[in-house]
Order: structure tokens, then sequence, then C-alpha cells
């Protein structure tokens, strides 16, 4: 069945980007799944739409090569632009749809999520599903790279070539309770908020770094040589135990990374329940090692609770860190079993980048159809 709006004319849709490095066209052009980077998750996804796309019709640029008085449609990948900015773009490009694509952690970003900011847009792409159901959303589920993939890019070293744990992520800025911003500019900027959401702005609601700064602390105590750390800044906190185990900032394949361990400490930026879950937890499955995982809290809804150690069980992290290590060859390797079952079992269908484009291009038919 064709995706093509009623016209069989072709679409030009320029897409900008939320992540830096995905421009020139970069975003539909490579197909290599070796996450070095912050935005490469999103590179496997970005090329099956292109050629998805192109299939049915729409001819997908980075908006960088594109001359936009001739795009069809512009998909903005984050609140790129503020509402002033956007009303002059379409006062200059009146031919063009908008549409609005939520991609970044819900870590102090209710705002967004709030129809009133999403004036001036012709549809919304979003993972938070309570908004499924409104005439103009589409939900899908963030595209992990590589699932698609997974019999030819799992390693396979052995639990006893593996050290026993270890987290890729920046250094925790630790939340407060207390605001750390006024707000103040984005109202100026013409964003809406009422006080749930200005409060959850303000105070970065949602913010496990606390949790994640709590937990590097007490392993790197607990496994000296065990547990490491990969990731930027994290040579600046005054924790000795911390900065021994800091090897600096990871920049080659996070899946051969993760090879090398039992455990990958797979921590969300965030508490939520609107649907987003990253590539975190699905790298450490296609790595073959066991995540350990905290954020979503709904987890077990999406993931079999036998493939993963959920953080939220244990009272302490030494209560974790125990437990990481007195865990049985056996169970470990059951564990990653079950996590092996998962990806060959309709995970690719359900996060990966399929599922995404169809979200995409129903998006593209709704707006392009629309006199």
């Amino acid at each position: 069945m064709s995706l093509l709006p009623d016209s069989k004319k072709r679409w030009t849709i320029a897409f900008r980007p939320s992540a830096g490095g995905l421009g020139g066209d970069k975003l539909f052009r490579d197909d290599k799944y070796i996450h070095v980077g912050d935005a490469s998750h999103w590179m496997e996804p970005g090329l099956h739409l292109a050629q998805f796309g192109a299939r049915n019709g729409y001819d997908f640029h980075t908006d960088d090569m594109v001359d936009m008085g001739k795009a069809d449609a512009l998909i903005l990948g984050e609140m790129l632009v503020t509402p002033k900015e956007l009303a002059e773009l379409r006062r200059r490009y009146r031919q063009l749809r908008i549409i609005l694509q939520i991609t970044e952690t819900p870590i102090g970003r209710a705002w967004t999520f709030d129809p009133a900011n999403h004036r001036g847009y012709d549809a919304v792409l979003t993972y938070n599903d309570h908004l499924r159901g409104q005439s103009g959303y589409f939900i899908y589920k963030l595209p992990t790279g590589g699932l698609g993939s997974w019999g030819r890019l799992r390693p396979g070293r052995s639990w006893e070539e593996r050290k026993i744990t270890c987290m890729v992520a920046n250094v925790p800025n630790p939340a407060s309770w207390f605001p750390r911003r006024s707000g103040l500019g984005m109202l100026k900027a013409g964003w809406r908020f009422t006080r749930r959401t200005w409060w959850n702005y303000v105070t970065e609601g949602g913010s496990i770094y606390r949790e994640r700064l709590s937990v590097a602390s007490c392993l790197a105590r607990m496994f000296p040589g065990d547990f490491d750390i990969y990731g930027p800044g994290w040579d600046g906190l005054d924790d000795v135990a911390i900065r021994t185990a800091w090897h600096g900032p990871w920049l080659g394949n996070k899946l051969e990374l993760l090879d090398r361990y039992r455990f990958n400490i797979a921590y969300e930026n965030c508490r939520n329940d609107v649907g987003y879950i990253s590539e975190k937890i699905f790298d450490a499955f296609l790595a073959g090692t066991v995540p350990v995982y905290l954020g979503n809290q709904r987890i077990q809804e999406f993931v079999p609770a036998g493939s993963f150690v959920d953080a939220r069980k244990f009272k302490s992290p030494r209560e974790l860190g125990i437990f990481l290590k007195e865990m049985p060859k056996q169970q470990w390797e059951e564990m990653r079993a079950a996590g092996d079952e998962f990806l060959r079992n309709g995970t690719d269908e359900h996060f990966g980048a399929a599922q995404y484009a169809n979200a995409v291009i129903a998006a593209l038919r709704f707006v392009l159809q629309r006199p």
C-alpha cells in the first residue's frame, strides 16, 4: 500500500537534526551503527527513513541542503526555534508545512509536551504516549540503531574475560530542590508555562543525576579495578575513587567497550512515565552485557524483567553492588540469554527504525494532504 498523499508528485522534506554532526545529509547516508557519539544511534534510523521515504515519494535532506522556498515540509528535531522564529518561518515560506519532533530527555522539560507550546506546528512527533489519540500527534518510540543487525553486531566475551561493571555517561549535575534558573528568558521568548511545568523546568524535575553520581562513587570504592567510568568531566570531581576509575571519554565503538563487562550501569538522565527509553539499555543488550537500569517507570511493560537488573529494587548503591558481585555465573548467563531472546523477538519492530519511519511518514501524509 502506498504511503503517498493523494497527489503523485514527489515531496521535498527538509529535516533539522537536534544533534550536531548530522548535517550535509549525513543523517540520511550512514548505514553503520558504531555509536561513537551522542547522535550516532540516529544514523541507521535516518538512513531507513530516507530509503523508505524515497520509495513512497518523499525525498529527505537535512535543512542545510535544501532551498527552503522549494521544500514542502520541514521537520524540526526539537524545540529549535522560538514561537517568534516559528512565526517568521511561516511568514517567509507560506507553502511550508512544519512538524515538531520531540526527541530529547524529559528532564525539566514538561513544558515541551504542553499543546500550548505546539501552536504554529502542523503536526507533532513525540515519544510521549500520554498524547496518543489527539489530532495531529504521532507517537513513536525512540529508535535505536543496530537492532535490525543484532546477529552481526553482538560480541561474545565469556564471563571469565569480563570485569564486573562500567558506566558510560557524562558527569552528573546533581539536581537541586531549589531553582537553578528563573525561566524568565523562556517566557520572554514566547513559551507557555503552567505552575507545574515552570517548577519542573527551574528545578530540572525528574533528574536522577544524583543517583548516577552516588552509584558511581560507591562502586568505585567497592570494585577498584573492576569498575570503570567513561565520559567527559568526571576528573573535575573531588572524589578520588571516581577519578581513579575514570578513563576519559570513550571515542571508539561503544558496543566493543561494553563487551568487556558483565554489567553496564544504564541509567537514564531522569525518571519518567512518558515513554522515554533511550538507547542505553539496548546498547547493553546489543553488546551481550546485562544492563542495570533506572529511568522509565514502566520499563517492565516494554522489556522483560528477567533480562536486566532493576535498580529500583535495591535500598542503596552498596546493596546493588553486592548483588552484582555475588551473582552466580549461571544466573548472569540466564539474564544475558533473556536479553538475546528479547532482541530476537520483535525488539526491532517496536524500538527500531521501521516504527519510527512509519510515524514520520504518517505525519507527513497528514500535513501534506491538508489544504
